[in-house]
């Protein structure tokens, strides 16, 4: 059973959501807490598999949380504007971005991610590193791409040009198909010209994706799954799966 905390400075909006965890998460919901040095207790003795944190933690935030933690902990933060919202998705630990008061819904919806994570990453732990590159042949030779390196990849009709952190490679395939050999929790469709890698996104707007001095279009057809990215609330569907005809 999955070890679960709250972590908040008002009762009133941490005991709701508690109750939420006791009522629909199958969740060994440990003590709440409010003082930091509290937390920090628990962190060092028990081994928190999801945490909750409200951003109303002054003078510490959720991002000063984050070093402090195992890598296995999962992250959801809680706030009632959607000023950090841009800033937690830059994050891997952070799996949602709740605003509150939060409804039994989104609830459920985070509650989802969480198993789905978890249940991606339990597909590919001891074999991780077997699965985190590709080989592609470029110029007459076979060249080993790491996925963590890939900043984007564009489409040039028949061929697609796979920009990395040092070399820009071009490969015989079309954009769908070299899609669908990334890992689909690490890369995007945001455009019908491009595909992106979601920890390279610096930031988002509705039209734009910003990565280093790249400045990348959003398609109509791909605008909501991209905004998604920032609200967490994903839909069941295959983003890569969307009709080649379809224009932008």
């Amino acid at each position: 059973m999955s070890n679960c905390i709250v972590y908040g400075a008002d009762l009133e909006k941490t005991v709701p959501l508690a109750e939420l965890v006791t009522q629909y998460a199958d969740f060994k919901l440990l003590p709440q807490v409010r003082e930091f040095k509290t937390l920090l207790n628990v962190i060092n003795s028990t081994a928190i598999d999801l945490l909750f944190i409200f951003d109303d933690i002054d003078p510490i935030s959720p991002f000063d949380i984050l070093p402090l933690l195992q890598k296995e902990t999962a992250v959801v933060v809680i706030s009632e504007t959607e000023k950090l919202a841009f800033r937690c998705f830059e994050q891997t630990q952070i799996i949602d971005y709740l605003l509150a008061p939060i409804t039994t819904k989104r609830f459920l919806i985070t509650l989802s991610r969480y198993h789905r994570d978890l249940k991606s990453q339990s597909q590919y732990p001891e074999n991780h590193k077997e699965q985190s590159y590709l080989f592609v042949n470029t110029n007459k030779k076979n060249k080993r791409i790491n996925f963590r390196d890939i900043l984007f990849i564009e489409s040039l009709k028949d061929y697609v040009t796979i920009k990395t952190t040092y070399y820009d490679y071009i490969v015989h395939s079309n954009l769908l198909n070299f899609t669908n050999l990334l890992p689909k929790h690490d890369f995007i469709r945001i455009h019908k010209r491009f595909t992106v890698a979601k920890n390279q996104i610096q930031s988002i707007s509705s039209t734009v994706i910003e990565i280093g001095a790249h400045v990348l279009p959003i398609g109509r057809t791909y605008k909501n799954r991209v905004l998604q990215l920032v609200t967490g609330e994903f839909s069941q569907e295959n983003p890569n799966d969307i009709n080649e005809s379809e224009t932008d």
